[in-house]
């Protein structure tokens, strides 16, 4: 009797032993699954992505801004006022600088601007590093953007030359060049002349 009560008890330990393990196995398994959806449910939420639309708010923002700036434009009439020859040949200080030599000044910064600008459009050859962002954000930087010069690519490209106006300070910098040699020639042609005579052009100088 002794004997059987011990082979009896023995068999109880070995199924309780065996019961801890597979439930422990199971405590095991589902924490791997757990971790496992977490990781791939991380893995979606840090979707790579190198392009998206601006949030709702800048978009407002920008609308919102260009439209009081678009209201605030001047009339053709103000215009008018302002654009004058008087305007374009006024030097702020006469007793050193005279009408002439100021417009050569204006003729010579603006060419450079705009043969720079050529050279660009032509010959230009750099890249240009994409916005690094947040950490916490979807967007992540790709690599470096190539812009070459018309002449650089083979076959010759006109529409790779024209990536390289692409930016806001190259548009400005031809828009500065052109505004430049064009203040220089209005002031030192004649007054009779035609270009002096058509009123978009001070338009144009003056906006520009």
């Amino acid at each position: 009797m002794a004997r059987n009560a011990k082979d009896r008890f023995g068999k109880l330990l070995a199924r309780q032993h065996k019961s801890t393990t597979k439930n422990r196995e199971a405590v095991t398994m589902g924490k791997k699954t757990a971790l496992n959806s977490s990781s791939s449910s991380t893995k979606k939420t840090k979707k790579v992505l190198i392009s998206a639309y601006p949030p709702w708010h800048t978009v407002a923002l920008v609308v919102g801004l260009v439209s009081m700036f678009i209201l605030s434009l001047p009339s053709m009439a103000s215009l008018d006022k302002v654009a004058t020859l008087e305007t374009v040949t006024h030097v702020n200080f006469p007793e050193t600088f005279s009408v002439a030599s100021v417009a050569t000044f204006r003729i010579i910064a603006g060419s450079i601007m705009i043969i720079d600008s050529l050279h660009a459009f032509f010959y230009g050859s750099w890249e240009q590093d994409t916005t690094y962002y947040q950490p916490t954000s979807k967007l992540q930087p790709v690599q470096a953007i190539k812009f070459r010069g018309m002449l650089r690519v083979q076959p010759a490209s006109v529409q790779s030359g024209l990536m390289t106006w692409t930016s806001f300070t190259m548009w400005v910098w031809i828009l500065e060049g052109f505004a430049f040699v064009l203040l220089g020639v209005l002031s030192v042609l004649p007054v009779d002349s035609w270009l002096v005579q058509q009123p978009w052009s001070f338009r144009i100088a003056v906006v520009a």
